[in-house]
Formats: structure tokens, C-alpha cells, sequence
């Protein structure tokens, strides 16, 4: 070649900008990260078990996790998943097809949050109602009754201060079973019920920020 100074030049450059690219940059941004920041949240023991009951029971054939960067799944959340939250997790339980709706945010649905949310969670886990609509059709839902998470017992045994003793007699109801009978939740369902709530996307995180809402 009759210009090795340009040569030189440009292998300089290229090096410098690959260094700036892959090293400096990333360390930049993400290198004062915390930990807190790098993990949105960590599930207890609890919510272990009812995420492997999400799994055995089918849940993620219906339902993502999983809040895109597009404009339509904007409801789903206030910022799009990214790997970080799914921390700790051996295999993000991600979905490929929404039959029902996307549950990363369901802990901050209205519906499953304060003083009733966890009873209105136990019914639409039993499907207490007959004719759910599907979102964004006039058909009704598709999701199975999981009667197979409550236990059948009677009224009488549930103590007056039990706090499934409403639920129990509302599901027995719902079920058509005769009087004096309901279900109430087992175990297997109120592990499922805390991890479900435990689904929040309400940490803002530097790699997917929460966008707040401009108030004109």
C-alpha cells in the first residue's frame, strides 16, 4: 500500500471506536448499577411454590409475561419486561401465546388489590362466574374453572370469623353444590394466589424506565 499513515490511522480509529462501543460505554451506564437496580424483586418461598403450581397448571399457555416495547401493550404495564426481572429465575415463564391477557402487572390491577384482591383473584381462579368476556371480544372466556385448587367442604365446619367462610358459601353457589356446602381455597391455590400478586412491573430500572404520564 502507498499510504501506511492512513492505514494506521484508520485501524486506530477502528480499534478506539470498538473499545468506546463495547467497553467504555456499557461501563458507563451500567457500572454504578446497585443491586436492587439489577434485581426489580426476588420471590419468597411462597411464591416459589404457587410459581411452580402457575406452571403445572397450564397458566402459561394462555398467559404471557412478558410487556413488549410496542404501543399495544402499553396497557399491560408502565415500562416494557426486560431479563432483569426475571432474576434468579432458571426459566422465565415468558409465554408464547396471549389467549388472556399479559399478567406481568397483575399485582397493580385494581380488581386483585386491596381488601378484596386476593378474594377476587380466588374467584377467577374458580371461574365464579359464569360468562366471562374476553378482552377486546364479545365472546366469553376461555379460561377453565381450576376447581381442582379448592377444597370442597362444609359451611357449618368454617368458623364465623373464617375469612373464607363468605367465599366458601359464594363458590358452593356459584358450583351448584347442594346447601351447606362450598369451597374454599387449598394450599396449592393461595401459594398460586401470592405469587400472582407478587407480578408487579412498578420499578423503574435504568435499562426499561417508567414513563411518566405528562399531565397538560
Amino acid at each position: 500500500m502507498n499510504h501506511p499513515f492512513v492505514l494506521l490511522i484508520g485501524a486506530i480509529l477502528s480499534i478506539g471506536l470498538s473499545w468506546n462501543t463495547l467497553i467504555v460505554n456499557p461501563q458507563k451506564h451500567f457500572g454504578q448499577l446497585t443491586t436492587q437496580d439489577e434485581i426489580p424483586k426476588v420471590l419468597n418461598g411462597q411464591q416459589k411454590q404457587g410459581r411452580q403450581v402457575y406452571a403445572e397448571s397450564g397458566c402459561v399457555k394462555c398467559h404471557t409475561q412478558q410487556v413488549r416495547y410496542f404501543e399495544q401493550d402499553s396497557k399491560y404495564g408502565p415500562r416494557f419486561t426486560v431479563a432483569n426481572d426475571f432474576a434468579g429465575q432458571d426459566k422465565p415463564l415468558l409465554g408464547s401465546h396471549r389467549i388472556g391477557p399479559d399478567l406481568s402487572n397483575l399485582g397493580n390491577n385494581g380488581k386483585y388489590t386491596g381488601g378484596d384482591g386476593r378474594m377476587n383473584l380466588y374467584k377467577t381462579l374458580f371461574h365464579a362466574k359464569e360468562s366471562q368476556v374476553m378482552e377486546g371480544s364479545s365472546l366469553a372466556s376461555l379460561m377453565p374453572r381450576h376447581y381442582f385448587l379448592f377444597d370442597k367442604v362444609e359451611l357449618s365446619s368454617l368458623a364465623p370469623d373464617n375469612e373464607y367462610s363468605e367465599l366458601a358459601r359464594e363458590l358452593g353457589e356459584t358450583a351448584g353444590l347442594e346447601e351447606g356446602h362450598g369451597y374454599i381455597p387449598s394450599y396449592r391455590a393461595e401459594v398460586l394466589a401470592d405469587y400472582l400478586m407478587s407480578l408487579k412491573l412498578d420499578q423503574s430500572l435504568f435499562v426499561a424506565p417508567i414513563q411518566e404520564s405528562s399531565e397538560e
